[in-house]
């Protein structure tokens, strides 16, 4: 009787222990991992983001290089040179607005050398815009009802009739211009002035987003609306501006909640299966949970392409085992549609007709496009990895080139030396990256 009352006290104590032992391993192993998934999941968006960021800013760059490009195709044109000369007015409105019309343009405009607006097309400017330094850059037109943002660019009539200075030609940055960023670039798009909305890329989001953007947007930041979350990021931006990227996580947000549910009870369900297990079934349990512990440490060290494979008769043991090798397949998966992302980028990089290349906090490039193959010679092998002073030469000058590379926001003409002993002479347009990690690229150079 008392052997009998023994062995029931031991089965219960076996039983209870077992059951402190499960709770025990889940707090010390289950948990763990999946904050160390969440972790990660977060810190991929957050890279992404910073991608998406990068690239904006060189879709940015690129528009209004294009703009650029436009003002000086119009002022060179024969025919509006004759059209000026000749002074008429109904000819030279319809040719302006052939050319506006073809090119896209949401303004064009010719000023004379006295600052008065001769011809306009399109949506009106300031009336003193003519008075304006004759080159590009961002311009806000400030109203009194709204502020409008435009890129513009200038080039002078060089042979036209005496009195006719400059072509002034500009793109808008409203919401359909915004709304095209955000097709090539996967992410929203919000142009910000004094702490109102300028341009927004997501249509009818606009009125979420007002109320919490009143201020300076943080150079980094989560907002979360009623059913939907964003990560944000924002890019520095000329004239008082600021330009806020949103990447959505909603549905990162809810895959980050199914899988700490389904981990939360696989645990729960081990622990109460376990509470009620004998002795023995304690024993036979105990090597498949190591091999459920090993499993879990494999995937707190990224070991994302092992199975987690667990041999167990007990079906619960199991279903942890296949919630946790699910868990792994959602996690590379998602580690690789990041990939494509930023392969994604880099293929958008590489499209640019105009070269780029990334500098790294050593002065390295760390990225060399396309059209930097194109425009200098070098391959991209031969560059990558190596100063840009080993690249060129300055052409009229011993001193080396990044001594003459443009800050942030500003273009440089430089004549240069390239791989075939050539000499070209470059327009090149800088940029200052924000790097997700040390040792990323640092400076962005398009010429």
């Amino acid at each position: 009787m008392k052997l009998s009352r023994l062995r029931r006290s031991l089965s219960m104590q076996m039983a209870v222990n077992f059951a402190l032992l499960i709770l025990l391993t889940a707090v010390v192993v289950g948990l763990p991992a999946v904050w160390l998934l969440r972790g990660q999941i977060e810190r991929q968006a957050w890279a992404l983001l910073a991608q998406g960021a990068s690239a904006s800013q060189a879709l940015y760059a690129a528009g209004q290089s294009e703009v650029d490009g436009l003002a000086v195709l119009t002022a060179q044109r024969p025919r509006l040179h004759e059209l000026v000369i000749a002074g008429d007015q109904e000819r030279l409105f319809d040719y302006l607005v052939t050319l506006q019309q073809g090119a896209g343009l949401d303004a064009l405009q010719i000023c004379a050398a006295d600052g008065r607006q001769y011809a306009i097309v399109g949506l009106p400017i300031a009336s003193d815009i003519c008075a304006a330094p004759t080159a590009s850059h961002f311009y806000l037109e400030r109203g009194p009802a709204d502020t409008a943002a435009w890129f513009l660019a200038a080039h002078p009539l060089t042979d036209a009739a005496d009195g006719y200075g400059q072509v002034i030609v500009g793109v808008r940055l409203d919401d359909a211009y915004l709304a095209r960023i955000q097709n090539q670039s996967g992410m929203e798009q919000i142009l910000l002035f004094n702490g109102k909305i300028l341009a927004f890329s997501g249509g009818a989001a606009r009125e979420e987003w007002a109320p919490q953007l009143t201020g300076a947007p943080a150079p980094r930041a989560a907002y979360q609306f009623d059913d939907r979350a964003y990560y944000a990021a924002a890019i520095p931006w000329p004239e008082e501006a600021a330009l806020l990227v949103a990447l959505e996580v909603t549905d990162l947000a809810a895959a980050q909640r199914q899988l700490i549910g389904r981990m939360l009870g696989g645990i729960a369900l081990a622990t109460l299966i376990g509470s009620g297990l004998t002795l023995v079934l304690a024993r036979r349990i105990g090597r498949p949970l190591g091999d459920l512990a090993a499993a879990a440490s494999a995937l707190s060290w990224r070991d994302l392409d092992r199975p987690v494979q667990v041999e167990s008769q007990i079906a619960e043991v199991s279903q942890v085992a296949q919630a946790l090798d699910f868990a792994r397949v959602e996690l590379r998966g998602a580690l690789a549609d990041l990939r494509q992302e930023r392969d994604w980028v880099n293929h958008l990089l590489d499209s640019i007709v105009e070269g780029t290349l990334t500098l790294d906090a050593d002065g390295r490039i760390a990225f060399f496009s396309q059209g930097a193959e194109r425009v200098t010679g070098w391959s991209r092998q031969e560059a990558v990895g190596r100063r840009l002073d080993d690249l060129f030469q300055m052409a009229d000058s011993a001193a080396p080139v990044s001594q003459f590379l443009p800050a942030a926001g500003q273009k440089e003409r430089l004549t240069v030396l390239l791989a075939d002993g050539r000499q070209a002479a470059l327009a090149i347009t800088g940029a200052r990256l924000t790097p997700s990690a040390p040792g990323d690229a640092e400076i962005a150079l398009v010429f």
